[in-house]
């Protein structure tokens, strides 16, 4: 009968690790953190710290090598900033974790500065006039607007000088956009492209998931680094990448997370599987102490994925700091077999109060 008992008993645990098996992840994330629906102030809170456009937006920056040949400022650096650009552009506008991506201004925003400082470019194309407009109409001056507008007529923004040209001659509202761009430092467009002010080319998209779901955010982080590789090999080399994204530091830190719940895991099953072994001298005697641990692990996990469908990362490292105790009962029963002897029905019955 006690035989049965114990294969029973081992039979389930079995079945509960099997069970366990099929619910675990590994994967961690804050989202299952945060406030849920009930409260109405905090869960708009969490929902603008994960699924915000501002959360989910990643800037990819491209520029030369420290060691690179060639200046910042130089026309053909800027030219395989620009190329390497638009190819990583190509290859993650498709991704399906991509929701929206840019490299230069589109026809709507630029739309919306025409309609607002266009009707108002002659009381806004100088603040002296009276010395500026005149210099505006020298010979010298007007071959460098003609020129200025062939080159504006085939950039991105094509189709606003097509519209502004005729009526606008010139240039006074460009004069009035450049004067802006030097009053309040932004992005440039050059070769077509977003340019800083440093003269790195800029790339920025939002992805579709929060950027603390890291089951999307990493393997898309992997295919960034492969779309730079092949885009950086197609404008001859000798370029990099930077990134600025709440998914990195998201991914970076689950991974370290990872990394140590498993180390530390490890490092301390061994060391006091040493120590009981050096002690009690008896693999059959350790195996039978680790078995409250491993109920301990399976029990709760199994109703946790009952009730929650899954179990986070997080989770279990917070449950697995709590299994330690567990091999302390064990341990004393054994103490008391090796130490005062017995049988083991009596050794039981006087410890059982110090070990229930």
């Amino acid at each position: 009968m006690i035989l049965l008992i114990r294969a029973g008993f081992l039979a389930f645990l079995a079945a509960l690790a099997l069970f366990c098996a099929r619910g675990l992840d590994f994967k961690s994330d804050i989202t299952n953190f945060m406030p849920d629906a009930e409260s109405a102030d905090l869960a708009l809170l969490a929902g603008y710290m994960t699924r915000s456009d501002l959360a989910r937006t990643v800037f990819l920056t491209v520029g030369p090598r420290a060691d690179g040949a060639g200046g910042i400022a130089d026309a053909v650096m800027q030219e395989k900033i620009a190329t390497a650009i638009v190819a990583l552009a190509e290859r993650l506008r498709t991704h399906p974790e991509v929701e929206w991506l840019r490299t230069a201004p589109e026809d709507q925003e630029l739309e919306k500065v025409w309609q607002v400082y266009f009707p108002r470019r002659f009381g806004l194309v100088s603040i002296d006039p009276e010395s500026e407009i005149p210099a505006l109409l020298a010979p010298a001056a007007l071959a460098t607007t003609a020129r200025q507008a062939v080159e504006a007529l085939a950039s991105p923004s094509g189709s606003l000088v097509k519209r502004t040209l005729p009526a606008d001659p010139l240039g006074f509202f460009g004069r009035i956009l450049d004067r802006m761009r030097a009053e309040t430092p932004t992005l440039e467009v050059r070769r077509g492209v977003f340019f800083s002010s440093d003269g790195w080319g800029v790339l920025m998209l939002v992805t579709k998931s929060s950027s603390f779901a890291t089951a999307q955010q990493e393997p898309f982080l992997r295919e960034i680094a492969a779309a730079f590789e092949q885009a950086n090999a197609a404008a001859g080399g000798g370029l990099v990448m930077d990134m600025s994204a709440v998914a990195r530091f998201a991914v970076a830190a689950e991974q370290a997370m990872l990394a140590d719940v498993g180390w530390i895991i490890g490092a301390s099953f061994l060391s006091v599987a040493a120590l009981f072994l050096a002690f009690f001298r008896s693999l059959t005697r350790f195996l039978i102490a680790t078995l409250p641990m491993i109920a301990g692990m399976v029990v709760p996990g199994a109703l946790g994925i009952l009730l929650f469908e899954r179990i986070d990362g997080l989770t279990i490292a917070f449950g697995a700091s709590l299994l330690g105790a567990t091999i302390d009962y064990p341990t004393h029963l054994l103490n008391h077999f090796a130490m005062l002897g017995g049988e083991r029905r009596e050794v039981v019955s006087r410890i059982a109060a110090s070990i229930s």
